[in-house]
């Protein structure tokens, strides 16, 4: 269960990309928990499931063990990915008590490790934020 997480490919034609299923905890410090799963955005191709993008800023952090997210995919079990401050601060913020929220967050739904990934993605995250039911934007930390 102390594996890094290992990103599945993305297809590398359509209108794809991963979303994030957060999910819920009532204690605010309580390690981040999700499940990551590959999602198409062509509404031609039938309904886009409803979801969140969040906005935050990198502020030149890199990923850093002390940050991480328990990820499961449909690939694999639970395993960690580690995240910058910011993606768990903003993370933090946004999870619900009771439920499970739907949410797009660039540094957890793009393979930061592949360089081609990440390029075809930033093409795609007008997309991303225009489908999005809401865009919550995290100022920081207060």
């Amino acid at each position: 269960m102390d594996s890094q997480y290992n990103y599945a490919p993305l297809p590398k034609v359509g209108l794809v990309t991963r979303i994030i299923r957060l999910k819920p905890s009532r204690d605010f410090s309580a390690a981040l928990r999700c499940e990551i799963f590959v999602t198409n955005l062509d509404n031609r191709k039938g309904p886009i499931l409803e979801y969140e993008a969040i906005s935050y800023t990198w502020e030149g952090q890199n990923p850093s063990p002390a940050h991480y997210i328990w990820c499961r995919s449909i690939y694999d079990g639970l395993s960690k990915l580690d995240i910058t401050a910011n993606s768990d601060a903003a993370l933090r913020r946004v999870r619900l008590l009771h439920e499970d929220r739907y949410v797009w967050m660039d540094a957890v739904c793009i393979n930061q490790a592949d360089s081609e990934e990440k390029q075809r993605q930033i093409e795609y995250m007008g997309y991303v934020y225009t489908l999005a039911k809401r865009v919550l934007v995290c100022l920081g930390k207060s």
